[in-house]
């Protein structure tokens, strides 16, 4: 297989377990190869953020410049020459259009793969020192940096057997995220979430991502409302929240008071693992039930990884609701509290 389709089939998900060990050792041993990945991977982000506007304005030049040359120009064959591309051009536009704004019903995968982009290395390129720590941490962010995702995820997971810090266990979820390892990142991202004050946004984001790609939309939702209603107001994730939950066909309303109907809790109490145990296996406490809106009286499913102790059948709370834009299905409640 080229270099480019093993690298093409990598990044849509669609490698083979043997491919899969072919371009795992490519990205150990071959820096082209490397090279090759980092390139295409730019190339593919690049893409990912243009702007509908950007593209508009790019045909309405395109338009333009055809228009001026309509005007100087008598030969006939080079006018219909230049109508035809236009032509060709409008088509692919409309086409482009059609297809990126027909969010009718997008699926979970295709929000994770328009939304997704790697977090970078914030520490640069890390060099190895004397100590052991310091070299595993190097070999870590190395193969990080190098795209190889699985030797990255398991550096990582070695280094925190003696270093448990909140950037190990952030980095160990977006590896295993980026190698598609998605339950794994799960448990990392919460587990970064359940011990540290660190990297709190950007844990929450990835791991939105994460269960976007594990196709669990009313987890992806619950930690998508969590940033969109975060007291952060500059913070880029509350903004990309906020975009991604728009694309899912959900508006984010005004606080909104309620009443509990049914509520859940996973794992109960009862059957946790002692705190020590729980938090850094990455495990966390799901709550959920349906709640009674207030202001419309319509009954909205809700669920939080933040859970509310007390709660109970008849309490009542405030909270953000989040409708759906069409009428067939109503949406989702984020409970901020007890009123």
């Amino acid at each position: 297989m080229k270099n480019i389709d093993l690298i093409d089939n990598y990044l849509t998900g669609r490698l083979s377990k043997s491919d899969k060990a072919s371009f795992d050792k490519a990205l150990e041993l071959d820096p082209d190869f490397v090279k090759e990945f980092q390139d295409v991977k730019e190339i593919q982000e690049g893409v990912k953020s243009l702007s509908r506007k950007e593209t508009l304005s790019f045909l309405k030049d395109v338009e333009e410049d055809i228009t001026k040359s309509e005007s100087t120009l008598n030969n006939h064959k080079m006018k219909k020459s230049i109508a035809a591309a236009a032509s060709l051009l409008l088509i692919a536009a409309f086409s482009f259009f059609t297809l990126s704004n027909n969010t009718e019903d997008p699926s979970l995968q295709s929000l994770y793969n328009d939304n997704f982009e790697s977090y970078n290395n914030i520490y640069g390129i890390v060099r190895g020192e004397n100590d052991q720590a310091s070299n595993l941490e190097a070999q870590a962010f190395r193969a990080y940096d190098m795209g190889n995702y699985n030797l990255s995820a398991l550096t990582f997971a070695e280094l925190v057997k003696t270093e448990r810090t909140a950037i190990n266990y952030l980095y160990m979820g977006l590896s295993n995220l980026e190698a598609s390892n998605t339950e794994e990142a799960i448990k990392n991202l919460n587990a970064t979430l359940n011990n540290f004050d660190e990297f709190d946004a950007q844990a929450k984001w990835y791991l939105a991502m994460a269960h976007l790609s594990n196709e669990d939309e009313e987890a992806a939702i619950s930690s998508l409302a969590d940033l969109a209603s975060s007291k952060l107001e500059n913070s880029v994730y509350k903004s990309k929240a906020e975009e991604v939950l728009k694309e899912m066909g959900l508006t984010v309303a005004n606080l909104d008071g309620g009443v509990i109907t049914d509520v859940k809790l996973r794992p109960r109490d009862d059957d946790s693992p002692s705190g020590v145990q729980m938090e850094f296996e990455g495990r966390r406490q799901i709550q959920f039930g349906k709640v009674i809106s207030e202001t419309d009286g319509y009954r909205y499913n809700f669920i939080t990884d933040h859970p509310i102790m007390g709660l109970h059948e008849g309490s009542e709370v405030e909270m953000i609701v989040l409708r759906r834009n069409k009428r067939r299905k109503a949406g989702f409640a984020f409970v901020l509290g007890e009123k």
